[in-house]
Order: C-alpha cells, then sequence, then structure tokens
C-alpha cells in the first residue's frame, strides 16, 4: 500500500484494521518516539503490514522535506552507519522492507546512510536517509 504526496498534517484516513493509525501519518511517530518532522517534510510513499491481534506491524515511511529544514534529528550529515549496520535481532531496514510490501531492492539498501537505531519496550526504528533522491526512510517495528 502507497500513499503519494500526502502531507504530513492532512493524512486523516484510516486503516480498517487498526483505527489508531492513520495510513502514513507520522504524529504518530512523533508521538511514540519524539521525532518530529518540520513543516515541509510529506509522507511521499507508505507501506505497512497489516496490524495483527495486539497491534503491531511494520511500517516503511519515504518521507520528503526542503534541504533547508533539514536539521536536528534529520540532519542528513549526521547518517553514517550503513543500512547493514543498524539490523537489531532478526529485525533490519530490508526486513521490515520485505514484510511491508515496499519493493525496495539490495543496490538500494546499499545506498543508504542511516543513523543509530532506537528500541524501547521491543519496538524498533530507525532512520535512513537515500542521498540518491534525496528522502528519509523511516523503518518502524511496532511490536
Amino acid at each position: 500500500m502507497a500513499i503519494i504526496g500526502a502531507s504530513l498534517g492532512a493524512l486523516v484516513s484510516c486503516s480498517l484494521s487498526d483505527s489508531t493509525q492513520p495510513e502514513g501519518d507520522t504524529s504518530f511517530i512523533e508521538s511514540n518516539w519524539g521525532i518530529e518532522a518540520p513543516e515541509s517534510a510529506a509522507t511521499v510513499e507508505y507501506y505497512s503490514t497489516d496490524s495483527d491481534f495486539q497491534g503491531g506491524r511494520e511500517d516503511v515511511y519515504v518521507i520528503s522535506m526542503e534541504e533547508s529544514d533539514r536539521s536536528g534529528y534529520w540532519n542528513d550529515s549526521e547518517y553514517t552507519l550503513d543500512s547493514s549496520e543498524v539490523a537489531r535481532r532478526e529485525i533490519s531496514p530490508q526486513s521490515i522492507s520485505e514484510s511491508s510490501g515496499a519493493e525496495l531492492d539490495e543496490v538500494f539498501f546499499e545506498s543508504l546512510k542511516c543513523r543509530e537505531p532506537e528500541e524501547r519496550d521491543q519496538n524498533y526504528i530507525v532512520s535512513c536517509f537515500n542521498p540518491t533522491d534525496g528522502n528519509f526512510y523511516v523503518f518502524e517495528e511496532i511490536f
């Protein structure tokens, strides 16, 4: 499932399987992880698994933003780890991408630069930057 060109503030459609998570709305990331997106940020693609019976799921957010807004958490110069370096347990950007239905190939993952992942209560998030397309890719697993 993909959402194209959706503004972060304007996403209001809800998944039938999980009414607490509007599709592609990064305010969920803001509330769970304290990661605020700048005003120019827009979700250009979103992929997700269906929520399981406990609400668990895996999400991939593709976020674009103005270069002038890339500061703090979104400062792409701080994205220095290869995507292979951010795997935890069996969880990785590649595994989340596969589960969520995002069709990102191995060559794509080789170009990503990522931040150190965060884990809380068995939940996992890692943000990556793709210098090729200038977008941020946020991989999230909610347990």
